[in-house]
């Protein structure tokens, strides 16, 4: 779950952190996903996300999935 509310070259944005944030929590509390397998990039996480995160993870993803398992990218 990727959250991004201040680019450098558009206006800053104003909902998308928090929007990334909420999924995440109903992700944990109304569907019962793990947490740990909740990965949740946004400008106020101590991981930004930048590209190279984004990618990162995706290719961890890309290693580690099968096909009974589900992804989620918002």
């Amino acid at each position: 779950i990727i959250g991004i509310n201040d680019y450098k070259n558009w206006p800053k944005l104003k909902s998308p952190v928090s929007d990334a944030e909420e999924i995440a929590k109903a992700l944990a509390q109304k569907y019962d996903f793990k947490k740990s397998n909740i990965f949740l990039l946004t400008d106020k996480s101590k991981d930004k996300p930048t590209l190279i995160n984004i990618l990162t993870q995706l290719e961890k993803y890309s290693e580690t999935l099968t096909e009974k398992d589900n992804l989620l990218i918002f």
